[in-house]
């Protein structure tokens, strides 16, 4: 099994490629796919933001290691303006 293959699908699709979070749960690192030119955030489940960046590659890393475990939302939002959603785990 890959990464890929564990992957949190999209909650909304609206994108013209749907963006890809894994792993899923993860520990210190993220990665968002298919997502060049979105803006990603990080919330907890009551959306207190933890962290917002704008994808600057098709597939970017993202350090996760300063947050608690836990569940939190990662939202990216389209240069089109269309949403996904995505449910992470963080142990």
């Amino acid at each position: 099994v890959n990464n890929q293959e564990l992957a949190t699908p999209p909650i909304a699709i609206g994108m013209k490629r749907a963006v890809t979070v894994y792993p899923n749960p993860a520990t210190n690192e993220l990665t968002i796919a298919h997502a060049k030119g979105s803006e990603v955030s990080i919330c907890d489940v009551v959306w207190a933001r933890f962290g917002r960046l704008t994808v600057t590659s098709d597939k970017q890393i993202i350090d996760i290691s300063n947050l608690s475990p836990g569940v939190y939302v990662v939202a990216a939002v389209g240069v089109d303006g269309t949403r996904q959603t995505f449910k992470l785990i963080k142990e």
